[in-house]
């Protein structure tokens, strides 16, 4: 498996926990293989058991992003989405170039309307903030700096 489908897959993984999310992390992705005869890689298993031991810090980080949105009114993708990006920015060394790219094109895929304008904004603020892109380097879909 690439890491784009490990990736995608700890991405599904996040999604199906937020109607589960009281279990334990690592009971829920033993139950998921059982359930669904499916072996999880190593890079899949330690995107998932790692953002959800850091849920509440990025929830945080994400909240301070998404100005004027709760993380109760976004939808179970769109804050996926940004859990796992912003949790593989905070502790893993893939380029935050790379992993903004890679949560627009999930959200691309799995989003309602919008939500890859909406992830990419928000990523994009916290990347900027935390010194880790400089200004305008992880723009997508032709943005430009004029709003």
């Amino acid at each position: 498996m690439s890491r784009r489908e490990e990736r995608e897959a700890a991405f599904r993984l996040l999604y199906e926990y937020t109607f589960f999310d009281k279990e334990d992390a690592d009971s829920f992705l033993r139950s998921r293989e059982e359930f669904d005869g499916e072996a999880f890689g190593n890079f899949t298993k330690e995107l998932f058991v790692g953002c959800v031991g850091a849920l509440s810090r990025i929830d945080e980080s994400i909240s301070k992003y998404a100005v004027g949105w709760k993380l109760s009114r976004m939808s179970r993708v769109t804050k996926s989405v940004l859990r796992l990006a912003v949790y593989e920015t905070t502790f893993t060394d893939t380029p935050p170039k790379v992993l903004i790219n890679e949560a627009v094109e999930l959200a691309k895929k799995y989003g309602e309307d919008k939500a890859d304008k909406f992830i990419n904004g928000i990523l994009n603020s916290f990347a900027r903030d935390e010194g880790l892109l400089s200004d305008g380097a992880a723009k997508t879909d032709g943005e430009n700096d004029e709003k």
